[in-house]
Order: structure tokens, then sequence, then C-alpha cells
């Protein structure tokens, strides 16, 4: 089989007597070959890999070679993409054998076809020759497979494919970058950074943004979007794209948008944007691993990419932790475990007197008794009814509940001697957190809010568990 493309190539002339194509590639070209419907068997019938001849421009070239298979052999089934980076072409005519385990998660008994791209120069010709199925192509576990040159000069070179690295790489030097592990609640939704201490948020209108267990979910409004900035992170021969795994129901679509900026400031961005079904992402309700190769967005400046945006929302979507990956294949980032917090041993003595002032009696649902806003991270999580409010934070410990007190700032100091009395029942297990402001009481002044000092309520209540 042959390769041909869908007219995104330059200057393309066949060759059939000697069964191959030369092309001028852009940032926008591939070519394809696809089996007859509804799939090729190919390890079914003792495939065990694929062979194409390639003649790249000289200079340590590189192009991906995707692969699209389904997890049954079925007309309607939907495929799915792994990816592969071929590096290290020399510029003499070279056949490169990919052995199936090279693509991870691929299914070789369903496979629909082979998707050619990414092409790493345009400067010059490439030319791609016959594409077969063959069943020697090695078992794949090193990175630099054995191909053979055909040119006159030379009878061996070696090409290296890679899932994890480039050729400008060494392998074990590049290292997945976390972009954000949704390790906390409070660092997201109040503090406003991610995990390379990078601003993250939302646009304000979403309906909830809901840390649990490193996973984010988010319930989007009708025009909501989602953030996280990057710096300005130089990707070119090190990431191969941003993956991470996501929870949705079926028919969710959404939109990914790449920032990048020459001069790396944020405020003259360039965007470039694509959506889940561009990007071939299906979703069934289970927690899957998807990628955003960086290949797939036209003219994309990889040197200088500075923020990742999530838009268009049609239905709650989970994701798990956000990174970079290196090569063409990524994998789930993997999250460091953590001990849970000490159970408090001692108490402090309950404390008695008169009430200076009532800071929420919870008969509004928007705000507190003293006018002023009052709210939580999830409203799922709260229920405000008969002058009480009812909590169930379903296992989730940074889930918050906050009440202002003032509409800028207050001076507490004429209670100095007093303290916080707060009626409760059920579990002691939480925290009472007070926001204290800068000294000048100016939000265009760093550090704002100048610190959030918390106490465990478990230390302060009574042997009855009310008060």
């Amino acid at each position: 089989m042959v390769p041909t493309d869908d007219g995104s190539c330059t200057a393309l002339e066949a060759d059939t007597a000697n069964r191959r194509v030369t092309f001028g590639a852009n940032a926008n070209c591939y070519f394809y070959t696809n089996f007859p419907a509804p799939c090729q068997e190919a390890s079914t019938d003792g495939y065990n890999g694929l062979a194409f001849s390639v003649k790249a421009p000289a200079g340590d070239a590189s192009m991906v070679v995707e692969i699209q298979t389904t997890t049954t052999c079925s007309a309607t089934a939907v495929a799915t993409s792994s990816y592969f980076t071929v590096s290290g072409l020399t510029g003499n005519t070279q056949t490169v054998n990919i052995p199936f385990t090279q693509w991870a998660g691929a299914n070789a008994a369903s496979v629909k076809g082979f998707i050619f791209q990414g092409f790493s120069t345009t400067s010059s010709t490439w030319e791609i020759g016959q594409t077969s199925l063959v069943c020697g192509a090695g078992s794949g576990g090193n990175s630099s497979i054995r191909v053979t040159n055909t040119s006159k000069t030379s009878s061996t070179s070696e090409v290296s494919l890679s899932a994890s690295t480039t050729a400008s790489t060494p392998p074990g030097a590049c290292i997945d970058l976390l972009i954000d592990d949704w390790s906390s609640q409070s660092r997201l939704t109040f503090l406003f950074y991610n995990a390379l201490l990078l601003p993250t948020s939302d646009d304000g209108t979403m309906k909830s943004i809901v840390v649990a267990n490193n996973r984010v979910t988010l319930t989007s409004g009708s025009s909501s979007y989602f953030y996280s900035m990057v710096g300005c992170t130089s990707a070119r021969n090190k990431y191969g794209g941003i993956g991470m795994n996501i929870k949705a129901a079926a028919g969710t679509t959404l939109q990914v948008e790449l920032q990048t900026s020459a001069s790396c400031d944020s405020s003259s961005s360039t965007s470039s944007s694509l959506s889940s079904t561009q990007l071939g992402w299906t979703f069934d309700g289970t927690e899957k691993y998807y990628s955003i190769p960086f290949f797939k967005f036209s003219s994309l400046d990889t040197g200088h990419i500075t923020a990742i945006l999530f838009s268009n929302l049609n239905r709650a979507v989970t994701f798990g932790p956000l990174a970079f990956y290196c090569g063409g294949t990524g994998s789930p980032y993997p999250v460091a475990s953590s001990s849970q917090p000490a159970v408090p041993t001692s108490t402090v003595p309950a404390t008695s007197g008169p009430n200076s002032f009532v800071i929420d009696a919870f008969a509004n649902p928007d705000t507190n008794a003293l006018g002023f806003w009052h709210g939580g991270d999830n409203p799922a999580t709260y229920t405000i009814s008969g002058g009480t409010i009812t909590f169930s934070m379903k296992g989730n410990a940074d889930l918050s509940w906050y009440t202002q007190l003032s509409g800028s700032c207050s001076d507490f100091t004429a209670n100095d001697n007093g303290y916080l009395h707060i009626a409760y029942t059920g579990s002691a297990a939480f925290s009472v957190a007070l926001q204290q402001h800068n000294p000048s009481c100016n939000e265009g002044v760093a550090p704002y809010p100048q610190t959030w000092d918390d106490v465990e309520a478990g230390r302060y209540s009574n042997s009855a568990k009310t008060d």
C-alpha cells in the first residue's frame, strides 16, 4: 500500500512504477493509508509491525506516525489514536520497521489505518514509499530500531523511534513537566495557583470547581473557560504535547486552546485551538488518558508556550493531573502519596461570655447577618434552611465555606479579648480560618491577602460537641 494525502501537502508527485510519492511538507501536511472496512486484524493474521521507506531532508529530521485502532473490529467502533516519533533520519532513503508494541495502548488486532505527519523540516522535499505490514519488526524493547539504508553509499543506519524522547534529547534527560496535580481545593480556588506556582482559575462563571483525590471536576456555565499558565515553556525538541486523564459522559465536547508569545508576554499572546472532536477524543463515562499533541496545532510556537485553556464544555468533566509529556507519546502523571494529618490529642477549655455581634444567622442564602457575602466552593455540599447550614463535604477536606466580615477591611482590636462562638452539631473534624489583609488594606499591594490562619475546631469544642 502507498500512502496518499488529502491535498494538504505541496508539490506532490507520484511515481507509481517505484511505488513512492515525493512532496513538500508544511505545518498541515499529512499522508494516510487506510484498510478496507471494518478493519485489518493485523496481529491475528501474524503481523507484528509496520514497515515503510522514507527519504527525509538531510540533517537529523523527524516525523510522527499515528496508528488508528478500535477495541473491536466493527464498522461502527470509534477509532482511537496512538503516536510515535521517528527521529534521526539522515537524508538517505531508509526503510523503517516499527513494532506494534511501540504504539502505547494500540490494539493491533483491529487496525483502521496509519497517518504520517509532524514533519520536522519544511524547507526541502520528502519521499515516502511502499508501506507494508510485516512479520519481523522485532519486539520493540529498545528505543533504537535497526533499519535498512537502501542508498549505495552505506549499508545500515540507526533511526531513533521514540515514545518518550526525541533525538536532540539524550535518553533519560527529559522528565515530564507537571502543570497541576489538583492537590488542594484552597490552592486552586482561593490562592489561584497551579503546581508551577503560576496563575490558574476560571473566568468566574463556572458553576462549580471541585478538587478531590488529585482530580478537578469542572461544571461549566453557558460560556465558561478554565485556564492554567505555564510561564514561557519551551517544548521544542523536548515535549511532544500535554496530557491528562479525563472522565466525562458520552457526548461530552470541549475546546482546547494553547497560547504562545514570542516575547514571553502573556498579555500579547497568539492562540491556537482545536475541539475535542478534532483531537480525536471520545468519552464513555470512564477515566482514560488523553493527549494534546503539539503537531496537531497549525503553526504553533512550541518554543514559547504561555497557557492552556479549556472552554465550551457542554457537560461536567473531571481532569486528572495535567502535564507536558516527553516525546511523541504521553502517559498519566504519577501522583505522590500523602499521609493523613494527625488527630488532635488535647483541647482548649471552652470560653463563655455575651455576644458582641452576630456574624451569620443563616437567614439568607446569599448574605450573612452583617449584610455581606457568604458562600462555598461547591453549592452541592451545603444547604441553608431554618437558620442553620448543613454541610456534606463527601470526604473532601479541601472544600470551604466563606463569610465576609466587611466590604474591605475591619479593625478587630476592640475584640482582642473576645472569641468566636459557633453553635453546631455533628463532627468537630473541621477547621476555622481567619483571613488577614495587608497592613494598608490595599488589594493592589502584595501580599493580598497577607495571611490565612486556621485552627482545628476539635481543640475548642465542648464534650457534648454543640459549641
